[in-house]
């Protein structure tokens, strides 16, 4: 998903992962970050070791929940998944719905793992 300003975009991964997606798309904004303009900000649900094992499901609905309550003004959060979610088969997809419906806001789960495609490369394509 390439910059829409008033979105919040998470990188549901290790914060190494959510760098490096972040830096293909940060280029493609050209504005203020501000109260209402969040592309610049780099959101991650900075995955561990134990995140790995035991999933990361929990926490990225704790990391949504952070976010509507610190940024009111959003106008709705994408999930985008990098490659170790795509490995342990983390449901970002329940957690988005769970989550959209909680707060009432829009929540956009994306399954753009680096890894996809035959190039390794579709996951890139996808989020931008």
């Amino acid at each position: 998903w390439g910059p829409m300003k008033d979105m919040i975009h998470i990188s549901h991964g290790p914060v190494g992962c959510g760098q490096y997606s972040r830096a293909g798309r940060r280029n493609y904004y050209i504005g203020t970050t501000g109260v209402n303009a969040f592309v610049t900000m780099n959101f991650t649900s900075d995955f561990q070791e134990k995140d790995i094992v035991f999933g990361g499901d929990k926490k990225l609905a704790k990391l949504i929940d952070e976010i509507e309550t610190l940024f009111p003004l959003n106008k709705g959060i994408s999930v985008q998944s990098e490659c170790p979610i795509g490995l342990i088969g983390d449901d970002i997809e329940a957690v988005a719905k769970k989550k959209a419906a909680e707060h009432e806001t829009t929540v956009v789960p994306v399954r753009c793992e680096g890894f996809r495609g035959v190039s390794q490369s579709l996951g890139h394509h996808i989020a931008n």
